[in-house]
């Protein structure tokens, strides 16, 4: 449960970032630049006594969601996404086509959903409701006849309008703070009997809209104060290695323990 609330941390960020178009891959969160494809792969490693890693090719999920990926990417003419396409790693999984309808001003107004290689002619559908004041409130999934299946995600806000996700998960309830900017100010949890199992404060920096600080408290007592030299696009073990120019992470570190993790490697192609 440690890696929880910073996993969502990162999809949350993402989901605001890209006109709240539903998808919260983890490792397409941050993309800079005109980015035509983005491929993951992950890598179990051990350290070697020289300080060295060997590594071995592995799945690395979390929440059961496998991220080993290669996704490629359309825009239209006012550089919104038109069209992704993804292409898991693992035999088994399902390689989809996304493609965005929008409005005028580029808010998502759904996304039909192709499920490739099975000869699907109509898409599912990820239907997008907004408030009066054009605020994101709901995602509803339907199916390849139109007909509703299940609401994906529900929003509210604060006086202040910061959006609040809340949702309960093994009988502890989550919640989560975002600003206008998309960005985590505030996460906690629940567990059944009232007694609260995290409760955590995020600070950003004003200008770069880095994540600079993180304050720990439980039962309103302050545990932990930790800086982020590495900003919110990371998680809890996770420490960036490299970037390219663009300033997009292209090798991530998981530590498990002194002598173990995982390594996530991804490589990036830019439209010219």
């Amino acid at each position: 449960m440690k890696w929880m609330p910073f996993l969502f941390l990162c999809c949350v960020s993402f989901l605001s970032a890209e006109a709240n178009s539903g998808r919260t891959d983890l490792w397409k969160h941050g993309l800079k630049g005109p980015v035509q494809s983005c491929s993951t792969r992950c890598y179990r490693y051990d350290l070697m006594p020289d300080g060295t890693r060997t590594l071995e090719r592995s799945m690395l999920e979390y929440a059961g969601s496998a991220y080993d990926v290669d996704s490629y990417y359309q825009y239209d003419s006012k550089g919104f996404i038109a069209e992704e396409k993804t292409e898991p790693f693992e035999e088994g999984l399902r390689a989809e086509k996304r493609i965005y309808d929008r409005d005028e001003t580029g808010c998502i107004l759904q996304v039909r959903v192709y499920v490739m290689g099975v000869g699907m002619s109509n898409p599912e559908k990820l239907k997008y409701e907004y408030d009066e004041a054009g605020r994101l409130i709901a995602i509803r999934r339907y199916n390849q006849h139109n007909r509703f299946v299940e609401t994906v995600d529900e929003y509210k806000y604060d006086t202040a309008g910061n959006r609040i996700v809340e949702w309960v998960e093994e009988e502890i309830r989550y919640r989560y703070v975002l600003n206008k900017d998309g960005k985590c100010i505030e996460e906690e949890g629940v567990l059944p009997e009232g007694k609260e199992f995290y409760h955590n404060y995020h600070q950003y920096d004003a200008g770069s809209g880095r994540r600079i600080r993180t304050t720990f408290t439980v039962d309103k007592k302050i545990i932990e104060v930790r800086d982020n030299p590495y900003s919110d696009n990371v998680l809890d073990d996770g420490e960036i290695l490299t970037t390219d120019a663009y300033g997009n992470w292209i090798t991530m570190l998981f530590v498990s323990d002194e002598e173990s993790g995982s390594m996530v490697i991804r490589e990036i192609v830019y439209y010219p």
